[in-house]
């Protein structure tokens, strides 16, 4: 069989899951496996489910910061030092010691986010064991659709950027709905103007789930996010939920809430729901960027207004390219909670 596959499709069907597959067949046959992509949460979700012998899971940021010998980023890092100076410095320490890589097989996910990055890639290639790399089994994994880590400069076909870099890769291409329950999905193209590709479903017909909106002025942002997670609580234990933002901590509804004092009822009792660093068994809440490949049973989004159209504008990004990759994080719910979206969207 072929050494090298690419998995191709879009969110929910199933990548990750084969990728892991891979991963646990080489480390199963004695080869020494690394499974890496370049978001460091997604990293750690891929590490719960694969501690084996022989696997060794981190984000590619974590493995090159090794491979240099440095304990961390310098404060205040820039694209310029992730995307080039610290990639130019990982190629120059392989080069003096391959060793330092060694992998039998190694297993990106999320290939999108590196492949505009020539550098980024040949560090992950810098990584294998034998002097060819037909000889080493790489399987990668990726969605055209969920490129929002990058700026629309960047944007490319990743799957045409694999075949042009390792022209005998087998492109599978995957189009089942493998995560999220079919009324839910079925919703995502008439709220974003994005082609998901999806041909079936294997989540049965009549399961509970959707997608809801909730028109709400940036005021009332948080007014109705509390009355959203209070009901969500009722069918829903805390963990099962994610409130996630086009924005960071810092300009999220959530972010926003969290650094004054609650001015209600509500919101104290909608701030005691949130985690805070160290809690465990809470809502989690997160940027659409940092979640992205991950999953939630219900994912709720804030913050889909005006402001979140300006800043996907100012990454060169429309704002239907981040609800995409937060709204497929949901298995069985999504909300959206933002002005004018009823009138804008569903028509």
């Amino acid at each position: 069989y072929n050494n090298h596959l690419y998995f191709d499709g879009g969110a929910g069907t199933g990548k990750s899951f084969l990728l892991a597959e891979a991963a646990r067949k080489f480390a199963k046959q004695g080869k020494r496996t690394l499974v890496t992509c370049w978001n460091y949460m997604m990293a750690e979700e891929l590490a719960l489910s694969l501690t084996r012998p022989n696997i060794t899971v981190k984000d590619l940021n974590s493995i090159m910061l090794d491979i240099c010998g440095l304990k961390e980023n310098p404060e205040g890092a820039g694209t310029e030092w992730y995307e080039n100076e610290l990639p130019e410095k990982t190629l120059e320490a392989l080069k003096l010691n391959p060793a330092l890589g060694g992998y039998e097989a190694i297993c990106v996910d999320e290939f999108q986010d590196i492949a505009a990055n020539l550098k980024l890639i040949e560090v992950v290639l810098g990584l294998v064991n034998a002097q060819k790399l037909d000889d080493t089994h790489i399987v990668w994994a990726g969605d055209r659709n969920q490129q929002i880590m990058r700026d629309g400069n960047k944007v490319l076909d990743p799957a045409t950027r694999m075949k042009t870099i390792m022209p005998d890769t087998v492109h599978v291409r995957l189009r089942t709905n493998c995560r999220t329950v079919p009324e839910l999905a079925k919703m995502i193209p008439r709220i974003i103007n994005i082609d998901t590709d999806i041909a079936r479903h294997r989540i049965p017909e009549g399961f509970d789930g959707g997608l809801s909106i909730v028109e709400s002025s940036d005021e009332k942002q948080v007014q109705h996010l509390a009355t959203t997670i209070k009901k969500l609580l009722e069918r829903y234990s805390p963990r099962e939920i994610v409130i996630l933002s086009p924005f960071g901590e810092t300009n999220s509804t959530v972010g926003q809430l969290l650094a004054r004092e609650p001015a209600n009822a509500d919101e104290r009792n909608l701030v005691t729901q949130l985690e805070k660093p160290g809690a465990e068994g809470k809502i989690r809440w997160r940027s659409i960027a940092k979640f992205k490949g991950l999953e939630s049973p219900v994912v709720v989004i804030t913050d889909v207004n005006d402001k979140a159209t300006e800043f996907a504008h100012s990454i060169q990004k429309e704002l239907d390219e981040l609800l995409y990759v937060g709204i497929t994080r949901a298995k069985y719910e999504c909300v959206l909670i933002g002005s004018n979206i009823q009138a804008s969207r569903l028509g």
